[in-house]
């Protein structure tokens, strides 16, 4: 399924999307996959199926290839270079040649998303993905993931009304409560589909 999470800023949207993956644990009640709490999981297990990305992410010049998994393979990352219109200043290996300068925020929020795509995980947690990208790439992104991600688990965090036509079900947070807001949905799919 396809689930987007809206609401005010501050609200703990991202807190959220924290205790999902497993890096908070909640205050009151229980996260539970596949029936399981998700404090008897092991990490390993977690790390494998469920993939994190959020607004920013580290890239180290040293790791090379290996910036963008232990399995990544140079035809994967030129074809999703190429998908996501993101220019290919890199040295050999893949290694960053001055990152910070090299690409803009938008492009390393694409090579970000890149690297969760290409983990191959079950269950991928988004924050915030497309802050950074203007209208007519963020279509784009967003259109290659959830073609790509058809079969798998996504939650996604989002103040943009884009991501919102891509999904199954929208749920705003707001007074620590998650309300269903089918009427949202039902908005945006009139306008657009989804390729799920």
């Amino acid at each position: 399924s396809k689930i987007a999470i809206i609401g005010e800023s501050g609200v703990g949207k991202s807190t959220l999307i924290d205790i999902l993956a497993g890096f908070l644990k909640p205050t009151e009640g229980v996260v539970k996959l596949g029936g399981v709490p998700l404090t008897h999981i092991p990490l390993a297990y977690l790390v494998k199926h469920i993939t994190f990305a959020s607004q920013s992410a580290d890239f180290f010049d040293y790791l090379g290839i290996k910036n963008f998994g232990e399995e990544a393979t140079e035809e994967e990352i030129l074809k999703w270079l190429l998908k996501f219109r993101v220019k290919n200043n890199f040295t050999s290996n893949f290694q960053f040649q001055e990152f910070g300068f090299s690409f803009s925020e938008g492009e390393k929020q694409r090579l970000m998303l890149i690297r969760a795509l290409l983990k191959k995980a079950e269950i991928y947690l988004f924050d915030e993905i497309t802050s950074a990208l203007d209208s007519q790439i963020e279509e784009l992104v967003l259109k290659e993931i959830f073609l790509t991600l058809r079969s798998k688990t996504v939650i996604l965090v989002t103040h943009r009304p884009a991501p919102l036509k891509f999904v199954h079900k929208i749920y705003e947070l707001k007074d620590c409560q998650l309300t269903e807001r089918s009427d949202l949905l039902h908005q945006e799919k009139t306008s657009s589909t989804t390729p799920c």
